[in-house]
């Protein structure tokens, strides 16, 4: 995945992903998203799909310091569930990001 992704026209989030209920957040058009900045995500809840903001970038159970999460973007989908630090966000904690562009 490059480093940079952008999400614009966000009002049709609540048709394009199925949610449950319309979110109570509101997302500016960004054309630069960057590590450690709040962007929505799609989750699967009990009572649907459901938006919520999260920090993008991944911070390991292990990390002693939060910025390793900015360094931690990138994972090869071929080999995701085989390396320890993917292995269990993979398995547990997965969700979808909106993007309209890289």
């Amino acid at each position: 995945m490059c480093g940079r992704y952008s999400l614009y026209q966000t009002k049709d989030l609540p048709t394009r992903f199925n949610l449950a209920a319309k979110p109570l957040i509101h997302v500016d058009n960004n054309y630069n998203v960057a590590p450690g900045q709040y962007m929505p995500i799609v989750t699967s809840g009990d009572h649907g799909n459901e938006v919520s903001l999260m920090k993008w970038g991944l911070i390991p159970h292990w990390a002693k310091d939060i910025k390793i999460g900015y360094k931690l973007i990138n994972a090869k989908s071929e080999t995701a569930f085989e390396k320890p630090m993917w292995r269990s966000s993979m398995l547990h904690y997965r969700c979808l990001v909106p993007a309209r562009g890289f």
